[in-house]
């Protein structure tokens, strides 16, 4: 028996208004969705920083493109396109 949860608990997002607002007109997925993905994003990013690595731009560029709904998780973490984190 799994526990239920909806997506403002998961955000800690309680902004009633934002509820159901589109990410932008041409977006696939909702403003809530959006704001959930850029901060796991921003997570993953700073914690990436934090263990001494950057980001590459190719790599933004693709966290953009799944911010934004134009990608999914799958295709934003795939392993078959060459991404990589450079050391500093």
């Amino acid at each position: 028996m799994g526990v239920k949860v909806n997506a403002v608990q998961l955000t800690g997002c309680d902004d009633a208004d934002s509820v159901g607002r589109d990410a932008s007109p041409d977006s696939s997925i909702s403003w809530l969705e959006s704001r959930r993905r850029k901060k796991a994003v921003d997570f993953a990013r700073a914690s990436v920083e934090l263990e001494g690595f950057q980001i590459t731009e190719e790599i933004e560029i693709r966290a953009h493109r799944f911010v934004s709904g134009e990608t999914n998780l799958a295709e934003f973490v795939s392993s078959d396109q060459s991404c990589k984190v450079m050391k500093e």
